[in-house]
């Protein structure tokens, strides 16, 4: 089980009653980890996927350039451009926090706004950013956009 996959495998849970209606077992996390729960939650993987689920029918997204740069030698950045629209993913690959420049790295707009971040960030999404001096938590990924892009 140490190297398996097979826990990634279970049936997603749907909601917190007893298995979360897959079975009487009472082995399972149901009651915290299901999609009701996710649903309800101010930041969750549920909202990450459809956020970024919004973002790809995005013509930035489907016709944009695309650009991967080392910004720092634990940072990547990935960036999409379509006309004045920008989308920059930052992946923090470092278990500590780094700060960066991203826009010297990165050639994107001074400001922009986190679209969607990791789960356990804490850099919540609808924030504006100064990307002179960004402060990237350990073992983080965060999409910024341009404010065209914010719903």
């Amino acid at each position: 089980m140490e190297f398996s996959r097979d826990p990634e495998r279970t049936p997603y849970q749907w909601d917190n009653s007893t298995s979360a209606g897959f079975s009487s077992s009472k082995k399972t996390n149901y009651k915290t980890l299901n999609l009701a729960a996710q649903k309800a939650a101010a930041v969750s993987h549920y909202k990450v996927f459809k956020s970024l689920s919004r973002l790809k029918r995005k013509p930035v997204i489907e016709q944009g350039s695309l650009q991967t740069v080392l910004v720092t030698e634990k940072i990547l950045g990935v960036i999409r451009r379509h006309g004045a629209s920008v989308v920059a993913l930052m992946v923090n690959f470092a278990d500590t926090p780094v700060i960066v420049d991203a826009r010297t790295w990165m050639n994107i707009p001074e400001q922009l706004i986190i679209y969607a971040s990791s789960v356990h960030s804490e850099l919540l999404a609808g924030s504006n950013v100064d990307t002179t001096c960004i402060s990237m938590p350990g073992s983080t990924s965060v999409v910024f956009t341009t404010a065209d892009l914010v719903q």
